[in-house]
């Protein structure tokens, strides 16, 4: 669903919570109708300008947990054949050689190349080109 349309979705329950209490306040208040339009249109203009800052919370190629490390670099904290254990951004992490029958030594640089689960699948960094 495009960006735009979750936004809308998500203010649509307050344009109708504004039309009642803008409707009540006419009948209680004595409020004019050109008013009333008025104002809502000033609550749809605020959303409308309101949508430029909030448009990336919306937008849903937002990658998290696993998938965000695809692409980054690590060491390599004891002998991975294929299995072992490798550091990225200060975190210690489960991971697995690619190719399986390369065999990656302690302190060799890595390149997360894609993730099983919460293992990551790595290659040497010299594997590939800048």
């Amino acid at each position: 669903m495009a960006p735009w349309k979750k936004y809308a979705l998500f203010q649509a329950p307050g344009c109708v919570a504004a039309t009642l209490a803008l409707v009540g306040i006419m009948k209680w208040v004595d409020l004019p109708l050109w008013a009333a339009v008025g104002l809502f249109f000033v609550w749809v203009i605020k959303d409308i300008a309101l949508y430029s800052l909030v448009r990336t919370a919306y937008e849903s190629d937002v990658k998290t947990g696993v998938e965000q490390l695809v692409g980054e670099k690590g060491v390599a904290q004891e002998w991975l054949d294929p299995r072992g254990m490798v550091r990225v951004r200060g975190e210690l992490w489960q991971a697995e050689a690619e190719p399986r029958d390369q065999r990656i030594e302690p302190n060799s640089e890595i390149r997360i190349t894609g993730a099983h689960g919460m293992t990551l699948i790595v290659s040497l960094r010299s594997i590939f080109k800048p």
